[in-house]
């Protein structure tokens, strides 16, 4: 280990300890403004508004508490994670690459619907889900889907998809649910296929994992009032665009080109706020060229990019380590 590594403290070295510390503080902080807030003036903004209120503010509880636990369990017993860690990684090596990404999808599941499965039951259709059912029960589907929502919204996607699901099962809301919990369960799976092809730890996507089932409250607001899930869609999109990108440059197969193209699109399908995917993704391109570029010039990285770009490195030679010291 270079005198450099030996300068980092060890826990500046753990990747998953900030994914998990920084959110901790920061729901945290907000929590406690969250939790002096005057719910009374609420009422001025009509029932809505409180549903999205004590959604955030439940999401938050469970939230702080499902980190603040993983975040102590890493604290005190990393070490033994770090073994079971190296048992399960054993098992999941033993597998084909077609099994491993099922696995790993399974998992996503379980934790998404772990933490939020208990709404599948729970829904109803409010307001804005309404008109959208009214206006494809009330125009022909080809002119429905391309009719403008209010004055600066269009979500073809989202239309497409109401009708279908309003063919196949009417107003039962439990299908729309499972729906949408199916697509939310994409968005990490699609992230770990992104962390494994920037070759980060195990450890750092089970932290990102828990952060996203038990800190992403808010898909309480979406079992009932559908029209916000256009947000998760467009975030799924957007990963699925990053890991095709990355395995375009990795292979260069125009598959993933082509997955790449119809991403996009999809994510500017699903509202017109999907724009912020194009320049995201310019800017990680760039970023991934970049650090691509000069991966053998970190000695001129600035300090806290150098550190940041050896953070998951010395995280995996410890836990290597380690697992040779115990056998």
């Amino acid at each position: 280990m270079d005198n450099q590594t030996k300068q980092t403290p060890s826990f500046l070295r753990s990747v998953h300890m900030w994914i998990l510390g920084i959110p901790l503080i920061s729901s945290a902080i907000v929590l406690i403004g969250v939790l002096q807030f005057d719910t009374s003036r609420l009422s001025l903004f009509g029932p809505t508004a409180k549903i999205y209120f004590f959604g955030i503010r439940n999401g938050l509880i469970w939230g702080v508490c499902i980190l603040l636990l993983a975040f102590v369990l890493f604290s005190f017993f990393e070490k033994k994670i770090q073994d079971i860690q190296g048992k399960l990684k054993h098992f999941y090596l033993s597998l084909n690459t077609t099994r491993q990404n099922i696995l790993v999808l399974v998992l996503c599941m379980i934790f998404v619907f772990a933490s939020n499965g208990g709404n599948i039951t729970h829904g109803y259709f409010n307001m804005d889900d309404l008109t959208i059912v009214g206006l494809n029960h009330s125009l022909p589907f080809r002119e429905a889907v391309l009719t403008p929502y209010g004055n600066d919204h269009a979500f073809p996607l989202f239309i497409t998809e109401m009708k279908a699901l309003d063919v196949l099962f009417g107003q039962n809301p439990a299908p729309y649910n499972f729906f949408f919990f199916i697509l939310f369960s994409l968005i990490p799976f699609f992230t770990y296929l992104i962390f494994k092809r920037l070759k980060l730890s195990a450890l750092s996507f089970i932290a990102f994992l828990i952060i996203f089932a038990g800190a992403a409250g808010w898909t309480e607001i979406i079992t009932g009032f559908y029209i916000m899930s256009i947000y998760p869609q467009i975030l799924l999109f957007f990963s699925i665009a990053l890991w095709a990108y990355l395995s375009w440059k990795e292979s260069k197969a125009a598959k993933y080109m082509i997955t790449f193209a119809i991403a996009l699109i999809l994510a500017l399908a699903s509202d017109t706020s999907g724009i912020w995917v194009i320049p995201v993704i310019i800017l990680f391109m760039l970023g991934v060229y970049y650090f691509g570029e000069n991966a053998h010039k970190q000695e001129n990285m600035p300090a806290p990019l150098k550190t940041m770009a050896l953070l998951d490195k010395n995280l995996i030679k410890e836990t290597e380590k380690y697992q040779n010291e115990i056998h």
